[in-house]
């Protein structure tokens, strides 16, 4: 949905270029549109309806096929932060060192979510140089998080991003869609994506590594990882190390390795349940309830309230924080089928916590 507002007389006749090739570039790519005009309070309204996200975004260059979780060898933590964060619509950040399998992982949340028509969703992958404009878009152009909608966002190299790109990030994270142009005639495009990105511990990439010593200073460490911080450290909900594969995980990766279509299957059973409870509102998933519907939909057993309240003073959470994790908990428990948030919900939701530098 694109809302463009101006003023009844003066403005209304410079929208007219700006439909026209909204309409030529939505018919180049055989996609659906339609634009109706409507005074309101004074105002004309222009309100058009361009269902570009997915399907374009389908067919898109950087749109990478999406793969089986069948291939990926171990990493089963990673797997389940995966499955966690497809069911709820949380977003996820990967942390590990050079050759882990970031990537590799990350192209695989697509194969966990599908549209109603039984197609897995596109993932976008973006270059950490890309220019603001491509990032963000203009009107009548789309950036990269417009054509993610309905999808997955992957951000490789986190911390590389341009600040201005990881605050417009941060911007459409927060409401759901992008808002380009003057304050007298603003576009808005939906921007409703589940986002994973990863990044190194450290400028090197090995802090931490078991086998490869790190070359970092303690003052470049901490450096490095404060440029994911505040706002941008908000956006995620599941913060997952990946480890390097060992050779006694590789030679004991022979077993039989759960495909993608049976993760699938669990992830729609949690969709299906947050349908439901959110029938009659604005609400998709988990990730998007506010207060209120925390408060109506995510009930805790005792155990777990004793769990989540000693969470957040021992790990001094905010309270938005703390919502956070009730949140990622209520979706672990769909994922279970339990009505009630138990205690093992809430902990296996403190265990995706990031590690403060």
């Amino acid at each position: 949905m694109i809302m463009n507002q101006t003023s009844n007389e003066s403005n209304e006749q410079p929208l007219a270029p700006l439909m026209a090739e909204l309409h030529q570039r939505a018919t180049e790519q055989g996609i659906p549109f339609h634009a109706s005009v409507f005074d309101q309070s004074g105002q004309a309204v222009i309100q058009t309806v361009w269902h570009f996200p997915e399907q374009a975004a389908l067919g898109a260059q950087r749109c990478l096929p999406p793969l089986d979780m069948a291939e990926v060898i171990a990493q089963e933590h990673v797997k389940r932060a995966l499955e966690v964060a497809a069911s709820g619509g949380h977003n996820v950040l990967l942390i590990g060192a050079p050759g882990a399998g970031k990537r590799f992982l990350a192209r695989m949340l697509p194969s966990l979510l599908t549209n109603q028509d039984g197609v897995p969703l596109p993932l976008r992958t973006p270059h950490h140089t890309i220019e603001y404009a491509d990032f963000v878009g203009q009107p009548a152009h789309p950036g990269e998080m417009c054509f993610a909608h309905g999808g997955v966002l992957f951000l490789r190299h986190l911390p590389a991003f341009a600040p201005e790109i990881l605050a417009a990030l941060t911007q459409a994270v927060e409401e759901r869609s992008v808002t380009m142009g003057r304050e007298t005639e603003m576009t808005r495009f939906p921007a409703r994506f589940v986002l994973v990105a990863s990044m190194e511990p450290c400028p090197c990439g090995f802090y931490g590594d078991p086998i490869r010593e790190c070359e970092c200073t303690a003052e470049a460490i901490i450096a490095y990882q404060l440029r994911i911080k505040g706002a941008v450290r908000a956006c995620f909900d599941l913060y997952v190390e990946v480890p390097c594969l060992r050779l006694d995980q590789y030679e004991h990766s022979r077993r039989t390795r759960e495909s993608s279509t049976a993760i699938r299957a669990r992830v729609a059973v949690a969709r299906a349940i947050q349908e439901r409870r959110f029938a009659g509102l604005p609400i998709a998933c988990n990730v998007e309830m506010r207060g209120t519907e925390i408060a109506q939909f995510c009930e805790m057993d005792s155990s777990a309230q004793r769990l989540w309240k000693a969470a957040m003073q021992q790990l001094h959470l905010s309270i938005h924080e703390g919502q956070r994790l009730v949140k990622l908990a209520r979706t672990i428990a769909d994922l279970a089928d339990s009505q009630l948030i138990l205690a093992n919900h809430v902990a296996e939701a403190i265990q995706y916590r990031p590690r403060r530098p």
